[in-house]
């Protein structure tokens, strides 16, 4: 993943959380930072199991399994901990975690408007 598509991700979800903040409230906001740095966190530890998956990666292969199931068990408890509680929302949390997808939209976007230049 490159540098970009961390950057759209970040910018994504900031935007989204102002709108949410506009629209709803400001537990939807937060809920939409938190998952949008759970995207985050996805997308670093997906990074790093692929690139040791084609061979660059410089972890050990039980580390990158261990971040693959932590990654799973962390969305998990964030989202059991938000339905136990009335202060954030799970859609804000899910609306976060797709900002990835629309970051990854926005990456494709640049790099095809560059490669045309």
């Amino acid at each position: 993943m490159s540098q970009a598509y961390y950057t759209a991700l970040i910018g994504v979800a900031c935007v989204t959380a102002a709108v949410a903040w506009i629209v709803w409230d400001i537990g939807a906001a937060v809920s939409v930072l938190l998952g949008g740095k759970l995207a985050l966190i996805n997308a670093r530890w997906m990074a790093a199991g692929v690139n040791l998956a084609v061979g660059n990666g410089e972890k050990s292969i039980p580390q990158v399994l261990t971040r693959f199931v932590g990654r799973l068990l962390l969305i998990l408890v964030v989202l059991s901990a938000i339905i136990h509680t009335s202060f954030l929302s799970v859609l804000g949390v899910f609306a976060g975690l797709s900002a990835g997808a629309a970051a990854a939209l926005a990456d494709g976007f640049r790099q095809l408007v560059l490669r045309r230049r």
